[in-house]
């Protein structure tokens, strides 16, 4: 068996390039992280703005509650995205349960006064039950 003998500058400067290589690896792995983090907190303000304004255009009679409801999951969802923690996704998911549940009943009070058509109401009940499961998956965890 023949073994090379590496002289201790050489050895060094081996592993002095591993370490360079893995550091920038990890730096860009680092900053992808940060920059999709900031993306994400971008889409969340932008669907805040969306939410709003489909709000007050929902009350002056210029978007139906399917736009509002379209645009708020869409909120609900990217502020999932953000999450940290498990912690952090049951606190969220019980506000959209809350929320999905105040919807349901306004939708069964217009349709009993035949202002809103029972599919959009049966839309929030199916919501609010997908959003119950997602909160139950999450506390099983």
């Amino acid at each position: 068996m023949l073994i090379k003998a590496v002289s201790i500058p050489a050895f060094g400067l081996l592993l002095a390039g591993f370490w360079f290589l893995h550091s920038v690896g990890v730096e860009a792995q680092t900053s992808r992280s940060g920059r999709v983090r900031d993306l994400q907190e971008q889409r969340l303000d932008t669907l805040r703005d969306l939410v709003k304004i489909t709000t007050e255009h929902y009350h002056s009679g210029l978007a139906s509650a399917e736009d509002l409801w379209s645009a708020t999951r869409a909120k609900d969802e990217a502020e999932l995205d953000l999450c940290n923690s498990n912690a952090d996704r049951i606190a969220i998911l019980e506000r959209i349960v809350a929320e999905a549940k105040e919807l349901e009943a306004q939708d069964a009070k217009l349709v009993a006064n035949k202002l809103l058509s029972r599919t959009l109401m049966l839309k929030a009940k199916a919501n609010r039950l997908r959003q119950e499961i997602r909160l139950e998956d999450a506390k099983d965890q």
